[in-house]
């Protein structure tokens, strides 16, 4: 389940979030397009937010994961890739819990999909464009 510097999300953090991306100068995601499932790591100590991301369901064992972002705000030195790969393992732990046994997600952050292959990911094409609407 989840270790005590995790928590699960709350209505609050999709708030939260988007200040995040704001301050990177990144575009903020409109609130109903996150999910209410995810996760926070905080720091032990201060409780602050280093990592967060979020889980779609499906009506199948299949999930996805995704707009996980990192708090450049974060009081100490910047986290690791340990940290980073610390999170997106129990974010999957987490995905699990929920019932699903298979996961797909995007990024093209360098990092990130990095994360994701040494995880244990295989990446299914490299060639796809990511698009979405707003439908009315």
């Amino acid at each position: 389940m989840i270790h005590d510097k995790f928590r699960t999300i709350l209505p609050e953090d999709i708030t939260e979030v988007n200040n995040w991306l704001h301050h990177q100068g990144l575009n903020k995601i409109p609130e109903p397009m996150y999910p209410d499932t995810g996760i926070i790591m905080q720091d032990e100590n201060t409780g602050e937010g280093i990592y967060m991301g979020f889980v779609w369901k499906t009506n199948s064992k299949l999930c996805q994961v995704g707009f996980i972002a990192r708090n450049k705000s974060y009081i100490k030195t910047n986290p690791s890739e340990q940290t980073l790969k610390i999170f997106v393992h129990q974010l999957l732990l987490y995905a699990n819990s929920l019932g699903f046994d298979f996961i797909a997600t995007w990024s093209q952050d360098t990092t990130l999909v990095n994360c994701f292959k040494e995880i244990g990911f295989t990446e299914a094409s490299n060639r796809t464009s990511e698009l979405i609407i707003q439908i009315k």
